[in-house]
């Protein structure tokens, strides 16, 4: 598997350094190149195998290496932009959406849409036909994402998809950073489950944040098998 992913920042790198460790190649842009050297420097020294650790400094290019698209910029206008300037070139492409609907002001970090809105559904309507929408590590923060592969009792990490391309591809990618998969359906319908301040996102089990697959049962009922 190779992962193209734009915008590491802190969340963005800790999901790269995860895809890395389990061999995984992965790939880094940002528009600040600096930013994706220091990136992909703390994502070589945990990688399996550094040499699959790149960075690009051309969005198209970035966006070409890869069949699986991780977009970890900011929410909103930064997300508008990438969408925008490489368009048709994700068609037949898995765009994975680890976004929150979160604003930096003044006054702090506050959610910027209603409860009945998601970041999710911004996102999908900007992503060009034939584009698989892959919705997953939004329900979680980086410390927890880390502390919670390679349990000997796997803790579950929910996700949702567009179509069956995304739907395998988003199950392929949660295993492979040491987590099991938990599919809820499709990406826009359950977005606001997966924010924050959705059901899934606030969710505790018995490690806090991490739940087993007996408690997703337990709070979700089974897991969904169509889109």
């Amino acid at each position: 598997m190779n992962v193209t992913l734009v915008g590491p920042g802190v969340h963005g790198t800790m999901i790269a350094a995860l895809l890395a460790r389990h061999g995984v190649g992965v790939t880094l842009y940002h528009y600040k190149p600096a930013k994706a050297e220091a990136a992909a420097a703390q994502v070589r020294a945990v990688a399996q195998d550094p040499s699959r650790v790149a960075v690009e400094n051309d969005l198209h290019r970035a966006a070409a290496a890869s069949d699986i698209v991780v977009l970890a910029t900011l929410w909103g206008e930064a997300q508008r932009q990438v969408i925008q300037e490489i368009g048709d070139e994700l068609a037949g492409r898995v765009v994975v959406d680890v976004s929150n609907p979160l604003d930096v002001t003044p006054h702090g970090i506050i959610r910027a849409l209603s409860p009945h809105q998601s970041s999710g559904a911004f996102v999908a309507g900007l992503l060009p036909e034939g584009t698989s929408h892959v919705k997953v590590f939004s329900s979680i923060g980086p410390d927890a994402l880390a502390e919670g592969a390679d349990l000997a009792d796997p803790a579950v990490l929910a996700y949702g998809a567009s179509d069956a391309r995304g739907k395998k591809a988003g199950a392929e990618m949660v295993r492979a950073v040491g987590w099991r998969p938990w599919f809820l359906g499709d990406a826009v319908r359950n977005a606001v489950r997966l924010e924050i301040g959705g059901e899934v996102n606030v969710l505790r089990g018995r490690r806090g944040r991490l739940i087993t697959e007996a408690e997703a049962e337990a709070a979700f009922g089974p897991e969904a098998t169509d889109i």
